[in-house]
C-alpha cells in the first residue's frame, strides 16, 4: 500500500516542508514501534520517499540478517541502534512532486486499524488499561517530540516537534503556531504552554474567528464584493461543461436570485426557518 500526504490539508503552501515532515514523523513512529514494542501489531514499513527524490528503503534480506546481529551487539554496548531503513544510493526524479510511504497492506481478516475502532472502544476500561500499561508506555523518552529516521545512517532520532493533527490544521488555515519543526521540549509545562498559545493565535491571525457585533456597512461591502466575484466566475465557466450538465440557465440566474433574495428579505425568512432559537429576533428585526 502506498500513502501520500495531502498538501492542501496540511498547510504545505503556508509551511513548505510540512508534507515531508508528516512522512518523516510517520516513518519514525513505525520504526520506533518496530524496534521497541514488538507486541504491538503494525504494518511493515518497506520504505519512504521525500519530495526532493530522497528515498529510504529496507535492507536486502541477507544484509538484514547481518545487521540484526550488528544491532544486538551495538545495543549491548549502549550505543544508538540504526533502524531497518537506510538511505538509497539511487535518487529518483520524483515526477509527482510529493513524498510517499510504502507499507504492508493488512487484510481485514488479519485485523482492524485502531482508528476504525477508536470511537466505539475508547472508553473501554480494559482496553485503556492495556494502552496505559503496555510496552508503548514503558519506553523512556528524553524529550517531548517526534521520531524521524536520519537521512545518512538510518538512525532513529528524536529531533522534530511533536506533530499532532491540530498543528498542521492550524497552519493549513495560514496561522502561525510558533513551534518550529526542529523544536523539542524538555518539560511538560513548556509544551502545554505553547499548546494553549494556539488559542491566542486564533484571534491574532484569524480575526473572523470571533465576532461580537456585525457592522452592516462593512458586511454589505463584503457581500457586494462576493456577489461580483461570483457573477464573474459563473460567466467564466466552461460553456461545454454547462451544456453537458444542462445547468447553463441555472448558473446564469443564480447570482440574480441571490441578489433578489437579499433585496426583498427572502434571505432573512430562510434564516429564520433554519434557526428556531433565533426566529423571533430575526422576524422582529428584519421581516
Amino acid at each position: 500500500m502506498i500513502r501520500f500526504p495531502l498538501p492542501y490539508r496540511i498547510g504545505e503552501d503556508f509551511g513548505p516542508g510540512n508534507a515531508d515532515e508528516k512522512i518523516r514523523c510517520e516513518a519514525g513512529t513505525y520504526a520506533s514501534l518496530q524496534g521497541n514494542c514488538f507486541d504491538i501489531p503494525i504494518p511493515r514499513l518497506y520504505g519512504f520517499a521525500l519530495s526532493d527524490g530522497e528515498t529510504l528503503e529496507n535492507l536486502p534480506p541477507l544484509i538484514q540478517w547481518i545487521q540484526r546481529f550488528k544491532r544486538r551487539f551495538i545495543s549491548w554496548l549502549g550505543h544508538p541502534i540504526p533502524s531497518k531503513n537506510i538511505r538509497s544510493q539511487r535518487r529518483s526524479d520524483n515526477i509527482i512532486g510529493t513524498g510517499y510511504l510504502l507499507m504492508e497492506y493488512i487484510e481485514p481478516s488479519r485485523g482492524t486499524m485502531l482508528s476504525n475502532t477508536w470511537m466505539d472502544s475508547q472508553h473501554d476500561m480494559q482496553l485503556r488499561t492495556n494502552l496505559f500499561r503496555g510496552s508503548l508506555s514503558r519506553v523512556p523518552l528524553p524529550r517531548i517530540g517526534s521520531f524521524i529516521i536520519d537521512d545518512h545512517k538510518g538512525f532513529l532520532v528524536l529531533a522534530y516537534r511533536l506533530l499532532c493533527v491540530e498543528i498542521q490544521l492550524l497552519e493549513n488555515g495560514r496561522m502561525l503556531t510558533d513551534i518550529h519543526r526542529d523544536y523539542t521540549y524538555s518539560t511538560v509545562d513548556s509544551y502545554l504552554t505553547d499548546i494553549l498559545t494556539f488559542h491566542v493565535h486564533r484571534f491574532r491571525y484569524q480575526p473572523n474567528a470571533g465576532v461580537d457585533e456585525l457592522v452592516l456597512s462593512d458586511y454589505d461591502a463584503v457581500r457586494t464584493e462576493f456577489m461580483g466575484i461570483m457573477t464573474a466566475e459563473e460567466k467564466r465557466q466552461d460553456p461545454t461543461a454547462m451544456e453537458r450538465d444542462n445547468s447553463k440557465e441555472l448558473r446564469q440566474i443564480l447570482p440574480a436570485v441571490m441578489k433578489n433574495s437579499w433585496a426583498t428579505g427572502t434571505f432573512w425568512y430562510a434564516s429564520a426557518l433554519s434557526s428556531p432559537s433565533g426566529l423571533f429576533g430575526i422576524f422582529k428585526e428584519h421581516i
